[in-house]
C-alpha cells in the first residue's frame, strides 16, 4: 500500500497531507451559482421587447440595422430575440436605440470604448428611447456594458450577464434550440 506524499508544511513536527486535503476541499465556483446547462428558457417565455447589442463587425455599405451588423454574436442574439420578442431593438453605441429596418451606414464607434461620463449620457438617452417599453418584460441579450448604467435594467431577463463572449455564444446557440423546440412542443411554427 502507497503511502500519501506528505509534505513539511510550516515547520516542526506539523505535517500536511495536500492529497487529502485537496481531494476534500469543494470545487471553487465563481461568481454567482449558475445551472450548470447555463440559461433556461421555460415554456411559453414570450418578451414584450428584445434588446440586442449592435456589432463591431459590418457590412461596408448602408443597409437596413438589421442586415448592417455582421457579427456572429449579434446574429445568434438577433434570431433569438426575433423568436421570443414581440419587438425588437438594437442598441448601438452611434444611434443610440434602433429599430431593426432602420437604414444605417457604417460607423465606428462602441459604447466599450466611450469614457464613463460619455457612457453615462448615451444610457440616459437610450432611457429616454426605451420609455415607451418601461412596463413591458424585457429581454437583454447584450453584454454588461450596454445595460448597466441603463434605469430598470435590474427587471430585465438577462440570460447572457457574467458570461464572457464564448460562453455568450454557446448559450444563446443552447437557447436557440430550446426556443425551437418549445414551439414546436406547444404546437407553434418556427
Amino acid at each position: 500500500m502507497k503511502r500519501a506524499r506528505q509534505v513539511d508544511w510550516l515547520a516542526g513536527d506539523m505535517r500536511f497531507d495536500n492529497e487529502a486535503f485537496f481531494a476534500s476541499a469543494p470545487p471553487r465556483v465563481y461568481g454567482p451559482a449558475r445551472d450548470p446547462r447555463g440559461p433556461v428558457l421555460t415554456p411559453g417565455a414570450s418578451f414584450g421587447l428584445g434588446l440586442i447589442a449592435c456589432s463591431a463587425t459590418k457590412a461596408a455599405h448602408r443597409a437596413p440595422a438589421a442586415q448592417l451588423y455582421q457579427g456572429h454574436t449579434f446574429k445568434l442574439a438577433l434570431a433569438l430575440a426575433t423568436r421570443l420578442c414581440q419587438r425588437v431593438r438594437i442598441l448601438s453605441g452611434f444611434h443610440d436605440v434602433l429599430a431593426l429596418d432602420t437604414e444605417v451606414v457604417p460607423y465606428e464607434r462602441s459604447v466599450t470604448g466611450m469614457a464613463r461620463v460619455e457612457r453615462e449620457a448615451w444610457a440616459s438617452r437610450v432611457g429616454r428611447a426605451l420609455q415607451p417599453w418601461a412596463h413591458e418584460s424585457v429581454l437583454c441579450l447584450a453584454p454588461r456594458s450596454y445595460w448597466q448604467h441603463l434605469s430598470g435594467a435590474a427587471s430585465w431577463v438577462r440570460p447572457l450577464a457574467g458570461l464572457g463572449i464564448g460562453q455568450q455564444k454557446a448559450a444563446l446557440k443552447r437557447l436557440l434550440v430550446d426556443a425551437s423546440s418549445l414551439a414546436l412542443s406547444s404546437g407553434q411554427s418556427s
